[in-house]
């Protein structure tokens, strides 16, 4: 599959969040293989010609498949509980949560240090088809001395039609993280659009199948205090 990936940045330094915007960033994403790839980056338009979105802000990869793939994992061996019905994309759902040990986490965290913590959270799922239709999950804990103190990502599915045919494909996600001892937090909004099928012949530069979180929020007051 090929889509047009759209990620709208906000940042907020209150204990009642205000999230102020701050730039978009959009990119060609390709998914070939079970593995994302992302090209044509561009910020607030323009082309990016050097470095990479998380030189500027909060950014994260994985949300298309590898987020998904990386949970059912049995190298990962996430334990399931069903917590009851509900709903999702408009349809009937089974909730199960899940929680995954720090050892077998594949979840990166990158903000100086590159940590892979613990984590929890709740899939939506049609009981019909065994079909995800959302996906939340949250650090359970960070190390004491990491300078993030929380993570969590939701991930949306929907039907998306594509030459006549139907597919049940991300279309919206949210990321959050705060910096540890302040109300200092960034949100990235995104969205996926424009959807076709990757059907040209050509070599597909792919990146690595774990997930990952590179969060690189603005630098804040390190002993700012909550109020």
């Amino acid at each position: 599959f090929i889509c047009d990936e759209l990620v709208m940045r906000h940042q907020s330094e209150r204990r009642i969040p205000d999230w102020r915007y701050q730039d978009r960033v959009e990119v060609e994403l390709l998914y070939v293989d079970g593995k994302e790839d992302y090209r044509n980056i561009r910020r607030n338009g323009k082309p990016l010609k050097k470095g990479s979105p998380e030189d500027s802000g909060s950014w994260s990869t994985g949300e298309f498949g590898t987020v998904l793939a990386d949970i059912f994992s049995s190298t990962t061996n996430a334990q399931f509980k069903r917590k009851g019905a509900s709903t999702a994309a408009g349809m009937p759902a089974e909730v199960y949560e899940y929680s995954v040990t720090q050892p077998n986490s594949h979840w990166q965290i990158r903000f100086g240090r590159t940590v892979k913590p613990a984590y929890s959270g709740s899939l939506w799922i049609d009981p019909k088809t065994a079909r995800v239709l959302r996906i939340e999950m949250g650090t359970k804990k960070l190390p004491a001395d990491y300078e993030i103190d929380t993570v969590e990502s939701v991930v949306d599915y929907s039907w998306v039609t594509i030459s006549g045919s139907k597919y049940l494909l991300p279309v919206k996600s949210q990321n959050l993280a705060c910096i540890r001892g302040t109300f200092n937090c960034t949100k990235n909004e995104i969205e996926f659009r424009n959807y076709r099928k990757f059907t040209a012949e050509s070599q597909v530069l792919q990146v690595e199948s774990e997930i990952t979180f590179e969060e690189e929020p603005p630098k804040a007051d390190a002993k700012k205090k909550k109020q």
